[in-house]
């Protein structure tokens, strides 16, 4: 209407649109008021050709709009451009240019630029005050910006007289109700708060809040801004449920009204982490945090002030959850910016000082925390004198560490002055006081005064639960302290009442921060309540050994703790995937792709780049994983059931009948009275189905860990003695247990440090016998696994995924001969040390596979060049997944591509240079694919280390068998089992796991995987199944050395039977006697061939039966049968019937003469071939079937054309019955027929036989 009235072009109506826009400003609508500055400036510049003062106080306005928006670069560059003009048209001396100067010094202030800022305030306030009588108001707003300045550089004394001026003068001009006067009650209201006045500084933050709201609406920055400080009053004071309220309303004001990139919504969110922080909701805390750096980064740049101190806010976090080097980091970016921005003086500087020092206090490095902490108290008492809460801070903490280093002389008199100082600036129920109260009472317990250091204890945990609650982290200590202080009286049952209450609580935060963010993080939480831990196994152990409270509080907090970094990483990718939408998926296949770089660029190493720049992407490609695990966490969390807190009962129920929980665990023993640590031992605890709990100390770790030790050496080399080792360990271990087991004679071992590496069943009791003859061994990492097992399961997945003999991709490797009986060969070895070397092929891998294979029915078969790492990775949950080839473990002395010995593998050149360490054990683990030996290029090296297997989607596998060396080795951690393959696949979400513990023979294991699988599929349990084959084994005498049959273990849910994959199943009639396939309905007419090769197929095995029941003659009862069944018609016979060839029965009854089948070369036509059936059945040794399945294989090498190999035979029989059966397998299909449909009846024959 202006316009049309005075015309578009008019000087009033762009000095209208500037005072509307200005306007506009104050109450928040910046988008209105840019646009209306912006064409203010257009129409005046196109009048008054851009250089008048109208344009310069339009610039002007224009910066404070920009420096409201958070744009400080553009704010100050259109700022100084308007004080130029102002000093050009009006004078230096004008109120435009003091108005200029004081939003300069504003601007400098922001960036913490703090001399430049209060010069320019200084030359503002001093053109206003000369004309203070016609501008009152500028007069105070500069006096204000002033008292800012002072407190930023902790000058209270100069702050105080500067803000109530400017307060008066607001007053005296604009009243009591203008948001001006607000603006000055809320600077006052934080000098209060800094200067330890809670009650003054609350009372002026209400009033400047409801001033805000009813001037400038409820959603109004400034408002926000009130809200934000009344928080973090309320906050201070330990009333978080109203400080949320308040820190909550102020974020969503700031996002609503500024935007979500702008500096004041990062400040917000500030707030907003620091009140979780104190909460002790870690992870929502650390998401906040990590929010706000990244819009400050992203808006004022990495180098700003404030970026400074969310790195301090977030470097506290991270020591809090024991991630110490991640907090050093972050304490030292802030120092360093802090120092160049602020000085070497400031008392913001000192804080960042005192919390590095914290940090090396808690680390035991006391020197240079003494160092920090007298730095830092020194620039305190030098701003703010020596009765500061600041001060009292740097008292304790120099008390804290005096108590540490022993000089309890200098602690009481410390912490008594930083008392009084709390109590006199900040109140007696601050939430700065129970912990100085707890140190007070410790000093007080030390010295014998037990009534005042309870007293002193029971006033600070009644103040901490009044201000944070009874279920806050923070009473922890103070309850672990009661519980040792009575415990050193003898009062046992108020120590226990204390320390269950403690422990309890502690879980409680645990199960929350565990749910929460990357592998590592919960491993830092989880190694911070270690010490806990121990304490609460002392208590029963060395103090209440005969209380049974105390003993179920024991097993309750390992039942608790243990593991629990484990369970919360495979529960994280099970819910994801349980729920999987496309960006999960996204997220999950990053992880897999960060992954499988990392553990690539690994193992490769450096080659010709510079070492610095292989470490960088390593350290980058390292970080990124770590977050990707942190938000996979973060959105499983919110899908899973908070499940209760784990109870003894809970695990007796899911105990399976006459079965044992032996949970061992490393602890420190803890003396309250004299607060001093022991040597680590190891104590059992042992949980039968009637739900008692016994227990023992089985004596120091490291007596038992050097056994450990002896007992390993011993069983990985089969020329040496593993009896005495064995029974050496076997007195401190499981001797002292047998008496506790209550007739179980199956055993469910949860271990913990090296005896993660000992299989139980190879230990020899007080009779000499292996304890595998008397108990069946199953492993788990925590008796809870059990309630997994017990709950709700993932469907069983889809059908087996067998991969055996990998193609390694040289050709240049010759090929190993197998293993001798006396002892292994390196070539025959399925282990491996990733390096500069190729990997041998294994010969046995192939047949192993062919025979899992076949024995698991619906499986696919993948060999040679197929058996990739791409095609593992592809696989989706298979019900069982098999890898027959070399496995790996790399210690953590050795380089990752330096190996220390070439068992199975050959040296290609000399060890790379500049090689790095690898610390993570999941990349020093793993298993070799096809193309191994290659290792170049883009893509999958052949080489899946254990941290890539943790990216396999293994849900709904029921069983994984890594039949290769050392696959259940790793670098163990107490209370957290054994970090590389076998960790690695749990996390993938495998229910039952087969490893092995040592270098193992090529030809054993194929022998015990046929026999093993055999036994599955007579659904005996996993674990009883390995039993059964590891007894056979050690009666044959050839094998009877552990190192053959002791090396795998079953780990998981093993007691039950193995379960079947729903898949569909191909129908196969019941055949009718003397059928034929030819015969079947579409079935092309048998060539006259057919039988003519039948007949000489079985003249042959008869003439072979004949010739070899001459070569053994008298004392030995044998009986041999050779079949060659099921030859189908070469062109006609449909390939998925089998004939029936019951007439040839009297063919294999052998002469009277019993001896050795032995088979020549045969062909099979491929259109109809079939694995050739083969059952040498004696009494006496047993060495003779292994022997003639060798020479068999060996005799049908490669014979090309149409024809196929038999290259395995699948056998089951029975000593001492008349029935004996034999599998056959088509080539192609999965069909079996049983040799009594076939051949009906084989008979047992010997030399009296007619």
């Amino acid at each position: 209407m202006l316009t049309d009235a005075l015309g578009p072009e008019d000087a009033r109506v762009a000095e209208s649109m500037h005072v509307l826009a200005t306007l506009y400003t104050k109450v928040g609508r910046y988008a209105s008021a840019e646009g209306l500055l912006d064409s203010a400036l257009a129409l005046r510049k196109k009048s008054a050709q851009g250089n008048d003062k109208l344009v310069a106080d339009m610039l002007s306005s224009m910066a404070a709009l920009y420096r409201e928006r958070g744009m400080a670069p553009r704010a100050e560059a259109l700022c100084d451009r308007a004080l130029t003009m102002h000093e050009e048209l009006v004078g230096a001396s004008s109120p435009e240019v003091a108005r200029s100067l004081h939003l300069l010094a504003s601007l400098h202030r922001d960036r913490g630029d703090y001399a430049a800022a209060r010069f320019m305030c200084e030359r503002a306030l001093a053109i206003r005050e000369r004309a203070a009588a016609h501008e009152a108001a500028d007069l105070a707003e500069s006096l204000d910006l002033l008292g800012r300045l002072y407190l930023d550089a902790g000058d209270h004394a100069g702050a105080e007289p500067v803000l109530k001026r400017a307060l008066g003068i607001h007053e005296q001009a604009l009243g009591a109700a203008h948001p001006e006067f607000a603006t000055t009650l809320s600077d006052l209201a934080e000098l209060y708060r800094q200067r330890g006045e809670p009650a003054r500084a609350e009372q002026l933050a209400r009033r400047a809040l409801a001033i805000r709201v009813r001037s400038l609406g409820p959603a109004h920055p400034a408002v926000a801004s009130s809200s934000g400080q009344l928080g973090g009053l309320y906050r201070d004071r330990g009333n978080f449920v109203r400080a949320e309220q308040l820190t909550r309303r102020a974020l969503e004001v700031r996002r609503s009204s500024l935007g979500p990139e702008h500096p004041a919504v990062a400040a917000s969110l500030d707030d907003y982490a620091g009140l979780y922080h104190d909460w002790g909701d870690y992870p929502r805390a650390e998401r906040l945090y990590q929010q706000a750096v990244e819009i400050k980064e992203r808006v004022l740049g990495a180098e700003h002030l404030s970026v400074a101190t969310s790195l301090g806010h977030m470097a506290r976090l991270q020591r809090d959850q024991g991630d110490y080097r991640s907090a050093e980091r972050l304490q030292q970016r802030a120092m360093t910016i802090q120092a160049r921005t602020l000085g070497q003086r400031h008392p913001e500087l000192a804080s960042t000082i005192d919390d590095l020092a914290q940090l090396y206090m808690d680390q035991g490095e006391y020197p240079r925390a003494e160092e920090l902490y007298r730095r830092a108290m020194s620039i305190r008492e030098e701003t703010f004198g020596g009765d500061h809460p600041d001060v009292a801070t740097s008292l304790t903490n120099l008390a804290r560490l005096s108590w540490k280093r022993g000089d309890a002389a200098l602690v009481e008199p410390l912490l008594e002055r930083a008392l009084t100082i709390k109590i006199r600036a900040l109140g007696p129920e601050h939430s700065s006081v129970p912990m100085s109260l707890r140190y007070l009472a410790q000093v007080y317990d030390r010295r014998g005064d037990g009534v005042r250091a309870e007293l002193t204890y029971r006033q600070a945990l009644s103040l901490q639960e009044k201000l944070l609650g009874a279920w806050h982290p923070s009473v922890v200590p103070l309850l672990y302290d009661l519980s040792g202080m009575y415990l050193a009286r003898g009062d046992v049952a108020r120590a226990l009442d204390a320390q269950a209450r403690g422990a309890t609580v502690r879980d409680r935060h645990a199960a929350l921060l565990l749910a929460a963010g990357s592998e590592a993080k919960k491993r830092a939480y989880m190694a911070m309540l270690a010490r806990e831990t121990s304490e609460t196994i002392s208590l029963h152990m060395k103090h209440a050994a005969e209380d049974r409270n105390a003993a179920r509080l024991a097993l309750t907090t390992i039942l608790r703790r243990k593991g629990s970094v484990l369970d919360a990483m495979a529960d994280s990718l099970a819910a994801l995937r349980g729920r999987l939408g496309p960006e999960d998926r996204r997220v999950l296949d990053e992880l897999a792709s960060v992954q499988s770089e990392l553990s690539t660029l690994t193992l490769r190493g450096p080659g010709s780049a510079p070492i610095d720049q292989h470490r960088a992407a390593l350290t980058a490609l390292e970080q990124r994983r770590q977050t990707l695990e942190a938000d996979i966490s973060r959105r499983s969390a919110e899908f899973r059931a908070q499940a209760p807190l784990v109870t003894i009962e809970d695990v007796v129920a899911a105990l399976p009948d006459a079965t044992a929980l032996v949970e061992i665990a490393m602890y420190e023993p803890y003396d309250p009275r004299t607060a001093t640590w022991e040597a680590p031992r190891y104590a059992a605890y042992v949980l039968r189905g009637d739900g008692g709990v016994l227990s023992t100390d089985l004596g120091e770790a490291s007596t038992i860990d050097a056994r450990v030790k002896a007992l390993r050496r011993a069983l990985a080399l089969p020329s040496l003695d593993p009896r005495p080792p064995a029974r050496a360990l076997d007195a401190r271990l499981m001797e002292p247990l047998r008496a506790l087991l209550g007739g179980a004679r199956s055993v469910l071992v949860s271990a913990d440090g090296a005896l993660n590496l000992v299989p139980f069943g190879a230990l020899v009791d007080e009779r000499g016998s292996y304890l595998v003859e008397s108990f069946t061994f199953t492993y788990l990492t925590s008796g809870r696994d059990l309630l997994r097992y017990r709950g709700a399961r993932p469907a069983i997945g889809s059908k087996a995924l067998v991969i055996a003999d990998p193609d390694f991709g040289s050709a240049a490797v010759p090929s190993g001969e197998r293993g001798e009986s006396s002892g292994p060969s390196a070539t025959n070895r399925r282990a491996a040390d990733i390096g500069s070397v190729l990997f041998r092929p294994l010969h046995a891998t192939v047949m192993e596979g062919r025979t899992v294979a076949r024995t698991l029915g619906e499986a696919r078969l993948l060999i040679g060049p197929d058996a990739t790492e791409e095609s593992l990775k592809a696989a989706s949950r298979p019900h069982v997944l098999h890898l027959a080839t070399h496995g790996f473990f790399l210690s953590g002395e050795r380089r990752a591509w330096e190996a220390a010995d070439d068992g199975g593998l050959a040296r290609e050149g000399p060890p790379r240079s500049g090689a790095v360490s690898v610390e993570n054990p999941l990349l020093r683990s793993g298993i070799a694919l096809a193309g191994a030996n290659l290792r170049a290029g883009e893509g999958e090296d052949g080489v899946l280390t254990a941290l890539e297997a943790a990216g396999l989607d293994l849900q709904g596998t029921r069983l994984v068998v890594l039949s290769a060396c050392e696959t259940g080795v790793g670098e163990t951690s107490s209370g957290e089992g054994v970090y590389g393959l076998r960790r690695a696949l749990v996390i993938a979400g495998a229910e039952t796991l087969v490893m092995s513990l040592w270098k193992i023979d090529d030809e054993a294991t194929r022998e015990l995987m046929t026999a093993y699988y055999a036994e599955l599929q007579a659904d005996r349990g996993r674990s009883d199944a390995m039993r059964a084959v590891q007894l056979s084994m050690l009666a044959s005498g050839r094998r009877a050395h552990p190192y053959y049959w002791a090396s795998f273990i079953v780990a998981g849910n093993a007691t039950s039977a193995l379960g079947r994959p729903d898949l569909p199943r191909p129908a196969v009639p019941p055949l009718p006697p003397w059928y034929c396939g030819c015969s079947a309905p579409g079935a092309a007419a048998s060539s006259p061939g057919s039988w003519a090769i039948l007949a000489l197929a079985l003249g042959l095995a008869r003439a072979a039966a004949r010739r070899s029941w001459d070569r053994r003659r008298r004392g030995r009862r044998r009986v041999a049968a050779a079949a060659l069944a099921a030859l189908l018609a070469l062109a006609g016979c449909s390939p998925a019937i089998t004939c029936n060839v019951t007439r040839t029965t009297s063919v294999l009854r052998p002469p009277s003469q019993a001896g050795q089948v032995t088979i020549s070369s045969i062909r099979i036509p491929e259109e109809a071939a079939v694995q050739l059936g083969v059952v040498w059945a004696q009494s006496e040794e047993r060495t003779s079937i292994e022997e003639l399945m060798q020479e068999l294989v060996k005799s049908t090498a490669a014979i090309g054309g149409n024809f196929v190999k038999i290259d395995h035979i699948s056998t089951q029989f029975t000593v001492g019955t008349d029935d004996v059966t034999v599998f056959i397998r088509k080539n192609k299909e999965n069909v079996q027929t049983e040799i009594t449909q076939i051949l009906g009846r084989v008979y047992w024959v010997s030399e009296a036989a007619p």
